[in-house]
């Protein structure tokens, strides 16, 4: 697979799961302050998830689903499909 599509399907993913942890601490009526610390995070480590510049590992999606009271496979979950 060449290298560019690899690139624009993390962009894609990257963003996608930036959303949903998002639109997720927002229905929870969590501040991104609140959900960084419940999950160790640092609050621009959390913001760097939410707008997409990264995509957390797997370690890093339970801790934040933990912090949201939500299952990994209700994280990960496509907004649409939850």
């Amino acid at each position: 697979m060449p290298i560019l599509i690899c690139m624009a399907r993390d962009v894609v993913y990257a963003r996608a799961i930036g959303a949903r942890i998002r639109s997720l601490r927002l229905t929870k009526s969590l501040k991104a302050t609140q959900l960084a610390s419940g999950s160790g995070l640092s609050s621009h480590t959390l913001w760097r998830y939410e707008m997409g510049r990264q995509i957390p590992g797997v370690d890093v999606l339970r801790r934040i689903a933990k912090a949201l009271d939500v299952s990994l496979d209700e994280l990960a979950a496509p907004a649409e499909a939850a």
